[in-house]
């Protein structure tokens, strides 16, 4: 395997121009070159010249949390992402902090169970008032109302009338095992528009953790496989952002989408209630720089009638949870979602809306800890709430 600039095309293409500073989160939180893309690639270009050691530029290139808001900042096309994880793939361990888990059937479900048990029975209360920051902060990311969710390898759920199509619906891991109730407002929904849903057998996890673990090698085929499992169907439903913007990154032709999306591609049969409040949309990095249909689902929550969606500063900011940064980096990407949740808080509204599992994590626990009583909400459950169902 090549170590050298040929390993990394597109490396050269960077001007250090600097438009990508301001969309870093990291770069804004710490004003550090090294906590740039810029700087990460000067960095790996180093690495690749043999003008610096790989421990060297290790530690500034795992602060990164991979929210690739800087390539559709750069004028030239820069595959920062791409680089980085071919970077990582040729110098680095994967660390596997959370693949070992996500990507095991077992150890996920296992988690899952001991995570809720723990919030349910008080005693991640209990961790988060320890003086030991790590544990205090994996104690906080759990749900305040963990819901497991997961439906039998190949449950079918029937369309309410006439038949639309067929749709498989991809569960993940986090999803189905803390927000089983975003599984839930999805079959429902997507039923009662005409639509059968599918729940072909699948990996617990896409490949997704992976790849942000430094194993991209086995996060493709992780993906390749979930595809392969859920391919057939007139489209692949994602509640997931983060998982939806993997698979979809393995094949653009794959028909994978969010189900709030894909009802409003579709067409609404059903009536509208109004929804009389106001949401602020909290988006999540993959839909807004990787999949990029953060308008198009925008477009869509504006359609039921009577809510109010408000804009946060630095709303296309990233939270902190991308990628794994969060478990190796907690006090950087503590302060990130400290500063996502404060503008969050500052709009005065009464819902936050994420579809992402990471980002409701940690959004939900940086706004407990700012005492804000905002409660977070995926798209599609708004959606449901408005049709009724």
């Amino acid at each position: 395997m090549s170590t050298g600039l040929d390993a990394l095309p597109g490396l050269l293409d960077c001007m250090h121009c600097g438009l990508c500073l301001q969309a870093c989160p990291t770069y804004t939180e710490t004003s550090s070159e090294t906590d740039s893309p810029r700087g990460r690639l000067f960095l790996m270009r180093a690495v690749a010249e043999d003008r610096l050691a790989v421990a060297d530029a290790m530690p500034a290139l795992e602060r990164c949390v991979q929210c690739r808001a800087c390539e559709p900042a750069c004028p030239s096309k820069v595959p920062y992402s791409e680089i980085l994880h071919e970077h990582m793939e040729i110098h680095a361990k994967a660390s596997g902090q959370m693949s070992n888990w996500l990507g095991s059937s077992v150890r996920m479900k296992l988690a899952g169970k001991v995570l809720r048990f723990g919030r349910q029975s008080g005693l991640l209360k209990l961790a988060a008032s320890l003086p030991n920051k790590r544990l205090r902060r994996a104690a906080n990311m759990v749900p305040h109302k963990p819901k497991l969710y997961r439906p039998k390898p190949g449950a079918e759920f029937e369309a309410a009338g006439d038949q639309r199509g067929v749709v498989a619906l991809h569960l993940g891991c986090v999803e189905a095992e803390l927000f089983g109730h975003n599984i839930q407002d999805s079959i429902a929904t997507l039923t009662a528009e005409g639509f059968k849903v599918v729940c072909p057998p699948q990996l617990g996890c896409c490949g997704a953790a992976a790849a942000h673990d430094g194993d991209s090698q086995a996060g493709r085929e992780s993906g390749q496989q979930s595809l392969a499992q859920l391919q057939g169907f007139d489209a692949i439903i994602v509640p997931a952002a983060g998982c939806a913007a993997f698979l979809g990154s393995l094949d653009s032709n794959a028909g994978v989408v969010d189900p709030m999306i894909f009802l409003a591609r579709a067409g609404l049969r059903g009536s509208l209630k109004a929804v009389k409040r106001a949401v602020v949309y909290a988006t999540p990095c993959h839909r807004q720089n990787v999949i990029g249909d953060a308008e198009e689902m925008r477009t869509a929550m504006l359609a039921i009638p009577g809510l109010e969606l408000l804009e946060s500063e630095e709303s296309e900011m990233c939270c902190g949870a991308g990628g794994s940064a969060f478990l190796r980096e907690p006090e950087l990407t503590d302060a990130i979602g400290q500063r996502k949740a404060k503008f969050l808080q500052q709009t005065g509204a009464t819902q936050v809306v994420s579809g992402n599992p990471g980002c409701a994590m940690q959004l939900e626990a940086k706004l407990r800890e700012r005492d804000a009583k905002m409660q977070i909400v995926h798209p599609i459950s708004l959606l449901r709430e408005s049709l009724g169902v």
